[in-house]
């Protein structure tokens, strides 16, 4: 792999992962509204046998 081709993965490279750092704080900043109160227990009432 010459130079030239090297130097644009790395471009190629950082332009992407530069692309989801921003894209993944977009996502972290989003407000998702949860319930008060879940509807259903989240674990189980009585644990089966084997």
């Amino acid at each position: 792999m010459d130079r030239k081709k090297f130097g644009l993965f790395v471009v190629a490279f950082v332009l992407v992962v530069g692309a989801m750092e921003i894209f993944a704080l977009q996502i972290g900043s989003m407000d998702f509204p949860l319930p008060d109160q879940p509807q259903k227990p989240v674990v189980a009432e009585n644990q089966g046998v084997g």
